[in-house]
């Protein structure tokens, strides 16, 4: 057997049939692209040579019409990538006035700070001279700390005045200033207690604003004196994604267990909501009408779900996955899981190009692609019919593939790498599907004298043991590997490490051996 052949044929294979997994890298060539060189001349040009390509495909042979069509169209994609960057671009350029009077909408709630709050504004208007003028800027402030800046709302309007900082980040992966332009924001300020008011006017109705209410609402369950105070802000984050209440000391027991994906919501919550939402509808298989009135469920209960979790970007990606793949069942389709997560980066990607550049972007894709990818190969090292023992290897290794394509990314953001994540991951992916059925059953019930409480008691526990669990883990020795700061190309040079491995690992292919080792090669020489 030809295995050069059958590694040729395969990835012919895969490119013919992911053919959104060529368009993502060309979207995401011309986002990375802009970002660093912030000319929009090249794209152009680039847009209007692909415009030619296509445009030349329809007058030529039916042999080198796909070809020439297929680069058209990447190079489309590439530019088009570069053009929309550009635009969110504009959008983070602090030119507005620095001096004046503001009239802003809170985004969110004020997260605490030391010595101030931090609150995420929307600039309307600014008002120089008696003169307002329209504008439309988001910037992050810093209000000094008082009952009255406690209590500001999304969605209402403050008017202020104060000197805004522009931010300066720009065209590196790292770097706080460039993080904040990327989420949108133009510039910084603080705003002492008597440089601000509440306006007259009334709050502004838009969904993120009263989801965020919602959240609030709902949060407000886990205030009972039950529920102790450790295990309050684990059971909020866990389950509401408030990870602005969590403090230092226990996110950093959570990062250096290995288990801080935990923490956000996201894909994982999903699936556990959708997998506890099939047992309880598992009666609804019976016949067609029913199974379709099922899949409608599922679908508003995780939309749902992302409303009352304050929409936050992560688990708008993961309810985006997830409704393509019950719109698939709806219609009768067979889902490709690659096809459901390429499709979603790639609407997310057009519809915001920083997307690209958000660490939770980045890893939870990739821990889903490499969860996809490698837990089928890994789940069949080891087989036995012990239901015990099978169900631990299924939840060890569903930790080691998401570990696999996602350590160089861990590696890159946080110099340091979590040495018994296996350990708590076994312990504690459990206790959350646990967990958040506890807190459904909890909102169900929470009219019902005794019952209610009862499953807030156990949902205290769980969040206690969460938080003894991971500080245990913490203080035990060696356990986090610290590495260098690593550049963007020693990332990009390790990936490709990881690519031949897995292509000489599943192929067999000598030439993939033989990259692998000229990729460690490489990273030698540039680190």
């Amino acid at each position: 057997m030809n295995l050069n052949a059958t590694y040729s044929s395969n990835w012919a294979y895969i490119s013919r049939k992911y053919t959104f997994l060529r368009l993502i890298i060309a979207l995401s060539g011309g986002i990375i692209c802009m970002d660093q060189i912030e000319s929009l001349l090249p794209f152009l040009i680039t847009g209007i040579f692909s415009l030619l390509l296509l445009v030349s495909s329809c007058f030529i042979k039916e042999n080198r019409k796909s070809a020439l069509f297929g680069t058209g169209v990447l190079l489309s994609v590439f530019s088009a990538g570069g053009i929309l960057t550009s635009f969110e671009a504009v959008k983070t350029k602090a030119d507005i006035p620095l001096e004046g009077t503001y009239h802003a909408i809170a985004e969110n709630y004020p997260i605490e700070k030391k010595k101030s709050f931090q609150c995420q504004l929307h600039i309307r208007s600014v008002v120089i001279n008696g003169k307002e003028t329209d504008c439309d800027k988001r910037i992050i402030s810093y209000i000094g700390k008082d009952s009255l800046s406690a209590s500001i709302e999304p969605g209402e309007e403050i008017i202020f005045k104060a000197d805004l900082n522009p931010l300066k980040g720009s065209g590196t992966f790292s770097g706080y200033e460039n993080f904040l332009r990327r989420e949108g924001f133009c510039a910084s300020t603080y705003i002492a207690s008597e440089q601000w008011e509440r306006s007259d006017l009334p709050p502004v109705k838009q969904v993120s604003y009263i989801a965020l209410k919602y959240r609030r609402k709902l949060s407000k369950l886990f205030e009972d004196s039950v529920i102790s105070a450790k295990a309050r802000p684990i059971l909020l984050a866990m389950t509401l994604g408030a990870v602005e209440l969590l403090d230092t000391e226990t996110k950093d027991n959570f990062s250096v267990s290995g288990v801080s994906h935990l923490l956000a919501v996201s894909g994982l919550n999903v699936g556990i909501l959708i997998l506890l939402l099939n047992i309880f509808l598992h009666g609804m298989n019976l016949n067609e009408k029913s199974r379709i009135t099922k899949e409608f469920i599922l679908l508003l209960s995780i939309w749902i779900y992302a409303f009352i979790t304050g929409l936050s970007p992560s688990v708008v990606r993961a309810v985006i996955m997830f409704s393509f793949v019950i719109l698939g069942h709806l219609l009768h389709r067979k889902i490709n899981i690659y096809h459901s997560l390429l499709l979603s980066a790639f609407g997310m990607l057009l519809y915001n190009p920083y997307y690209l550049f958000n660490i939770s972007f980045q890893l939870s894709f990739t821990a889903l692609f490499s969860i996809v990818l490698f837990q089928p190969k890994l789940n069949g090292l080891i087989r036995t019919k012990n239901r015990i023992l099978k169900y631990f290897w299924e939840i060890t290794n569903v930790s080691i593939a998401a570990q696999i394509c996602t350590f160089p990314l861990i590696l890159y953001y946080f110099h340091s790498f979590p040495t018994h994540f296996l350990v708590t991951n076994i312990i504690l992916v459990p206790l959350s599907f646990v967990l958040l059925g506890i807190v459904i059953l909890s909102y169900m019930t929470l009219l019902i004298p005794f019952v209610g409480k009862f499953f807030l008691i156990a949902a205290g526990m769980i969040g206690d043991f969460f938080y003894t669990t991971t500080a245990f883990i913490h203080n035990l020795p060696c356990a986090i590997l610290q590495v260098p700061a690593m550049t963007p190309l020693e990332v990009i040079i390790l990936y490709a490490t990881l690519f031949f491995f897995s292509i000489w690992t599943i192929y067999h292919n000598r030439k993939s051996f033989i990259g692998a080792l000229a990729s460690i090669l490489l990273l030698l020489l540039v680190s």
